[in-house]
């Protein structure tokens, strides 16, 4: 999912934590 550094996988942590 989308996160502080622009990647992740699952949404629902992504939304949380920048590094998922």
């Amino acid at each position: 999912g989308r996160t502080l550094v622009g990647q992740g996988g699952s949404e629902d942590v992504a939304r949380i934590l920048p590094i998922a």
